[in-house]
């Protein structure tokens, strides 16, 4: 049985070409067979528990934030009585505002009510306020340094190139906690001031790339530059390491950051969100105890930006 039905120009149409070259094996049926069914030709659902939402019911928002977030739901006096539950079965309370605590994002709520003498239940859609505030999936979460550059400085795609930066985080993990007897790689050379500004250097190469294309959506733009492959979870893992080359190169992230305002001159939205990162940036700079040349230089670039 199909549900759906498209009608598209004749076949010596170059868009009917085209739409059937995009289409899987299919097999063709003529218009005499196809029938729309009625209200009438519907089953009785007078003993199923599923139902739409009474009238009452608005949005139900999921607010996130790095606490867990809240719930808003918008509902009135018109609702009957009804319990809430999220997707793992658990009560909810209900209010305008319940606080969430759980890692993963709500998506949809299951409200139960009783309509006469059948128990009713029905799906409640949740959406986001701000998508680009969403908590990145566990697996995202705690990336290493190490792994964060390796993702941004590879050509793979990008779910290719993470899954292999955290087999391989597991993998060094692994090795750190075994014994090793070879003395000349009981050495590790990656923490070498100039090994590692020149394995970063390349992962501020991949950045720049991915902050330069286009993005297809405001929420898109504030993944990439908040999302955990990000400018600011680079240099948050290379503060939270001791990076000692952590205020350059965090210096050298603004300055990629700042020019992403240059590909969108006219947009107010892109603007603001890149002036929100570049205080986060310059927050960290701020709240960092070094001195000397290099914290001098990265005090300098912030206030040639406009950051004084």
């Amino acid at each position: 049985m199909v549900n759906v039905a498209y009608t598209i120009p004749p076949a010596d149409a170059r868009f009917w070409r085209a739409c059937v070259g995009a289409l899987p094996p299919f097999v063709p049926i003529e218009d005499e067979q196809i029938r729309f069914r009625t209200p009438a030709d519907s089953t009785a659902d007078s003993e199923s528990t599923s139902a739409v939402l009474p009238a009452g019911f608005g949005a139900a928002l999921f607010d996130p934030s790095p606490e867990g977030g809240r719930l808003l739901l918008d509902f009135d006096e018109s609702t009957p009585s009804f319990s809430l539950r999220d997707e793992d079965d658990e009560p909810l309370p209900v209010a305008p505002v319940v606080a969430w605590t759980k890692k993963r994002a709500p998506s949809y709520l299951m409200v139960h009510w009783t309509d006469g003498a059948v128990a009713r239940e029905s799906v409640w859609v949740v959406n986001v306020t701000d998508p680009s505030r969403l908590p990145p999936p566990d697996e995202l979460r705690d990336l290493s340094l190490a792994a964060l550059v390796e993702v941004l400085t590879t050509s793979r795609p990008f779910y290719e190139a993470v899954v292999r930066a955290i087999e391989r985080q597991a993998n060094r993990a692994a090795r750190d906690r075994a014994l090793e007897l070879d003395p000349h790689r009981r050495v590790d050379t990656s923490g070498f001031l100039l090994k590692r500004v020149h394995r970063v250097s390349r992962a501020l190469e991949g950045l720049r790339e991915r902050l330069e294309k286009p993005a297809l959506s405001i929420d898109a733009l504030r993944w990439r530059l908040r999302g955990p492959v990000g400018p600011l979870a680079l240099a948050r893992r290379l503060v939270d390491e001791g990076d000692v080359a952590a205020v350059f190169l965090i210096a050298e992230i603004a300055l990629i950051v700042s020019a992403v305002s240059t590909h969108h001159p006219d947009d107010e939205v892109v603007r603001q969100e890149v002036d929100g990162v570049m205080s986060e940036l310059r927050a960290m700079l701020d709240a960092s105890t070094d001195a000397g040349d290099v914290a001098q230089y990265a005090h300098r670039t912030f206030e040639e930006i406009g950051l004084p």
